[in-house]
């Protein structure tokens, strides 16, 4: 969701105009930490750095700075106010909450987590991820395990469509008896412009042939739940049994495509509007972080303190470049987060941050964090760091003098949006302006823990809820 994916990736996905952040030991979504695991099974061998990316918004080509034209519209709610609660999200996985379904099934007590008490219709659910246009993909089930797939609109609380997923008419896990026959749905996690499904067919022997598994991928469109496009998965393996898998919308290699990379066993990219297969190539290498372009990105570190950026064309399995960088850049550091923008995929660090062309190889951006600084966080356009007892915002990557400076003491800056950002200060979580530095609120319990790589065009997905901080640039 910013993965986007982030891969969290993004995701664009909410597939990239968007921010696509991953954080952690191989930092990637998308969009995004970005690959959850499908409902009611295990997460798979999924790399669990793979970073959500997002179909990108227009930028500048050459400095990946977003075109200001570009900006999503923000939302009506005021800066610091939850869109999305979590009880809006449970009342509306519950009967009365669902507009309609896309699998022709009806709702009855006990179906897809819903529990029909004396004190009314209840329901859980379970927010997944931030989709364009003001959409949350969401999992209605009990404690959202996902008996049922949907997206709410975020401005009015209400489900637009659900569809059924993990129905016992198949285990998923090879069953091929007759009595197993039939087609299973299970959500891919990492939904963009579309959202995807993977929908397993057991087939009953017949005569003197066993029976057997077939999967296709479905995508279904994200406001409606009407099928885009449905097409076969790996039509040549009979035998493939994994239902736990993603989906990652991210650029194709031809200017203004979208394509969809399905993960199970291996990876299968299709266009994501067309459905047309475009290539499918094996296993990435554990450590690789996919961010689009059809380039699978990984850190080489080498004896002697060498690090090297290396690319490679998934459509290919050959390099398409390697950028050697130093030992104090972003890029080599271990928990860094990222975030592609156009072409151009930028990385953050506790000492600085780098940015690289995706294209060339090339790094355009390696700047450092003044020695004194305590702690920071940075977008491609500001900084915001605690320094000598004070929070300063400074334009990114110019320290001669901070757009504005107050007072502090032990400040962590946690979350920095162009409108808001959320410190975590010796008082407790404190939501800030960012055009003054002035407290907009306190103690509010809804951004305890809050992070930047929850933050989606503005909007913080954090804790089942979705709240508004602005937009991300």
């Amino acid at each position: 969701m910013m993965g986007c994916g982030t891969m969290k990736a993004p995701c664009t996905p909410r597939l990239d105009g968007r921010r696509t952040l991953a954080k952690g030991a191989a930092v990637a979504a998308a969009f995004v930490a970005l690959v959850l695991s499908i409902a009611g099974c295990s997460g798979g061998s999924t790399p669990s750095n793979l970073s959500r990316a997002t179909p990108s918004s227009p930028v500048d080509a050459d400095s990946g700075t977003p075109d200001a034209s570009s900006t999503p519209t923000a939302s009506t709610a005021a800066v610091g106010e939850v869109v999305l609660s979590e009880d809006a999200v449970d009342q509306a996985c519950s009967p009365s909450g669902n507009a309609a379904t896309t699998d022709g099934s009806s709702y009855a007590d006990g179906d897809y987590g819903y529990n029909d008490d004396s004190d009314g219709d209840e329901g859980s659910g379970e927010i997944k991820q931030l989709l364009p246009n003001g959409l949350a993909l969401v999992a209605c089930g009990a404690s959202g395990s996902g008996d049922s797939v949907g997206v709410i609109d975020e401005a009015s609380g209400s489900m637009l469509w659900t569809h059924a997923i993990g129905d016992s008419k198949d285990d998923g896990y090879g069953g091929t008896g007759a009595a197993n026959a039939g087609t299973v749905s299970y959500r891919l996690d990492g939904a963009g412009q579309n959202v995807y499904l993977l929908d397993v067919t057991t087939v009953a022997p017949s005569g003197l042939k066993a029976g057997y598994l077939t999967r296709t991928v479905t995508a279904l469109d994200a406001r409606t739940g009407q099928t885009v496009w449905t097409k076969p998965l790996e039509p040549e393996d009979r035998e493939g049994t994994e239902t736990s898998g993603t989906a990652l919308e991210t650029p194709g290699p031809s200017d203004g495509q979208v394509q969809v990379l399905i993960h199970l066993t291996g990876y299968s990219s299709f266009d994501a509007a067309t459905g047309t297969p475009l290539w499918r190539a094996p296993e990435l290498p554990s450590d690789a972080t996919y961010v689009g372009y059809n380039l699978a990105i990984r850190v080489d570190a080498r004896y002697g303190g060498v690090y090297h950026l290396v690319a490679t064309d998934v459509s290919t399995g050959k390099q398409a470049w390697s950028l050697q960088v130093e030992a104090n850049t972003a890029i080599a550091a271990s928990d860094p987060l990222t975030e592609r923008v156009g072409h151009t995929y930028w990385y953050f660090g506790s000492s600085g941050f780098d940015a690289v062309d995706l294209l060339t190889g090339k790094q355009t951006k390696h700047v450092l964090y003044p020695t004194s600084w305590q702690s920071t966080i940075s977008t491609p356009t500001k900084t915001l760091a605690f320094v000598d007892g004070s929070l300063r915002l400074f334009t990114a990557g110019d320290w001669s003098k901070p757009l504005w400076s107050v007072a502090a003491d032990d400040t962590n800056p946690r979350v920095l949006t162009d409108d808001a950002a959320v410190v975590a200060a010796p008082s407790g979580t404190l939501l800030l302006s960012s055009s003054d530095g002035s407290i907009l609120s306190s103690g509010n319990d809804n951004l305890s823990g809050a992070s930047q790589d929850e933050v989606f065009d503005g909007l913080l997905l954090n804790d089942n809820q979705v709240i508004e901080l602005g937009q991300s640039r």
